[in-house]
């Protein structure tokens, strides 16, 4: 007897999980059947009651609930216990029973589990199944169940569905000043052809509640007097929408807090509306007017340093040899601060004392060098320097066979270079060597009087029969055109 029961047992594991149907007809079979036969019992046991519940009947992706299954029979006997799930959930799992059970099991595709004991007449399951991260909203869970004894088989009655809801809350600001207003949003995602309940609670009494969309409009909506709850229903709605504008009480002290919170109940079950969410108040900002704190220092852009521009006069000019030129160059600062250059006159690569010049910002000064030009007729180059810089002229020296008696004698003084930046004396260069140098301070100055080494002005001096080209020759052109590279002065014949 007990070994076909035991064998009566394995079939119902078999068939419950291969087809989830089966039925119990009896303990007895004949000996010589070569299959188990099951026979009605001479004094069959009825189910007296089978009822399954569900904690929670709507749950959110991801979420979980526990289910339970009470059987009470009429008298003492050998239930089976079989739970159907359709579609299959993500997980069924924490399966216990009291009594325990003799042989239980869970399908691999989470579709069913079967529990078999043996001797009860009441006996009770709980288990737990979860629903899918990524399932999508509205979803429905059917979950139905048979007892099967020895008298056949028995429907479980009570809960039979869980649904997938999705909810969500969201707040414009959760940092409010006394006075403030933010906007909150929820959002409620449901099965269709199923009535919503939204119930929104606030746990510290606003200065003004008000709904300022809703979407579908609902059969009902309300703002409790005292501003601490807002409520929606609606009768069939498979995607819901309400926003509500809050402000917090002008007396409210800084560092409290405002705690929203929330319901959904459908059709299926309750369920919370997200997580709870904390509105923060802040200490309220100075206004403008009102501010006398000093304005936050911004420092002055740097001022462009001292940059200098050169202009220099005559850039051309032919003389006699011997014959002195006053050469102007006005030095201007261009940049934004008090500066110093260096000025020098350059003749044949020969540099007349070095003048410093400090000059404001804006500020120009003009400085006279006073050239005399070689003895030697030809096309030269002289530059007026400044720092870095160069300002490069053309001087031609042409020959003249009737120029004055003391400029036609050499006076054994070098050639000369004289500076005039105001002063009443004159700079000088010395050539240490000794010989004639085309760039030095004449000893004799033009105003006293003295040795003038100055232009004839005799009208024979317009004919020569040098081979010097007179007045500005090719090279000279050239030079002026900037075909002929001065970098390096140099002289030409």
């Amino acid at each position: 007897m007990n070994g076909q029961r035991a064998i009566v047992l394995a079939a119902i594991i078999v068939l419950t999980v291969a087809g989830l149907s089966m039925a119990i007809a009896g303990t007895a079979a004949s000996p010589d059947a070569q299959t188990p036969s099951i026979t009605p019992a001479t004094e069959a046991t009825q189910v007296a009651d089978a009822d399954r519940s569900i904690a929670d009947q709507a749950l959110e992706p991801g979420e979980s609930t526990t289910v339970t299954v009470t059987v009470e029979t009429d008298a003492t006997t050998d239930p089976a216990l079989i739970e159907s799930f359709d579609p299959g959930f993500a997980t069924v799992d924490g399966l216990e029973a009291t009594p325990e059970t003799t042989t239980q099991a869970i399908k691999d595709d989470h579709e069913a589990l079967v529990a078999v004991w043996e001797e009860a007449d009441r006996v009770t399951v709980t288990y737990t199944v979860s629903v899918d991260e990524d399932v999508e909203p509205g979803t429905v869970y059917t979950l139905t169940g048979d007892v099967e004894t020895s008298a056949g088989s028995t429907p479980v009655a009570g809960d039979t569905t869980i649904t997938v809801v999705e909810t969500n809350r969201s707040i414009e600001s959760l940092e409010l000043e006394p006075g403030d207003s933010t906007e909150v949003t929820v959002t409620v995602a449901t099965q269709a052809d199923s009535s919503v309940a939204l119930l929104e609670t606030i746990d510290t009494g606003v200065a003004e509640l008000e709904v300022t969309q809703s979407d579908p409009l609902p059969t009902i909506q309300a703002v409790k007097d005292d501003n601490d709850a807002v409520v929606a229903v609606w009768e069939t709605a498979t995607m819901v929408e309400l926003t509500y504008e809050m402000t917090v009480d002008e007396s409210a002290t800084p560092g409290t807090t405002v705690t929203i919170d929330g319901s959904l109940e459908t059709e299926q079950g309750t369920i919370p509306v997200s997580e709870a969410s904390t509105i923060t108040v802040i200490e309220p900002t100075a206004d403008d007017d009102e501010d006398e704190s000093d304005p936050p220092y911004v420092p002055s852009p740097s001022p462009e340093p001292a940059a200098f521009e050169l202009d220099v006069s005559p850039s051309q000019m032919a003389l006699s040899p011997a014959e002195k030129q006053t050469v102007e160059a006005e030095l201007t600062n261009v940049g934004e601060t008090t500066g110093t250059a260096t000025l020098a006159l350059m003749l044949e690569g020969d540099r007349s004392d070095d003048r410093e010049i400090e000059l404001d910002e804006g500020e120009s000064r003009t400085v006279s060098f006073t050239l005399r030009a070689p003895k030697e007729p030809g096309t030269y180059a002289y530059h007026v320097l400044v720092d870095e810089d160069q300002f490069t002229g053309t001087l031609q020296v042409e020959d003249d066979d009737h120029q004055a008696g003391d400029d036609a004698t050499d006076d054994g003084d070098d050639d000369s270079v004289d500076i005039d930046d105001g002063d009443d004396s004159d700079d000088s260069v010395d050539d240490p060597t000794g010989e004639d140098d085309p760039v030095a301070d004449d000893s004799a100055d033009p105003v006293t009087g003295d040795e003038d080494d100055g232009p004839t002005t005799d009208p024979g001096s317009a004919t020569s029969t040098d081979d010097t080209i007179p007045g500005f020759g090719v090279i000279v052109g050239l030079i002026a055109l900037g075909l002929v590279p001065l970098a390096e002065s140099r002289r030409l014949r």
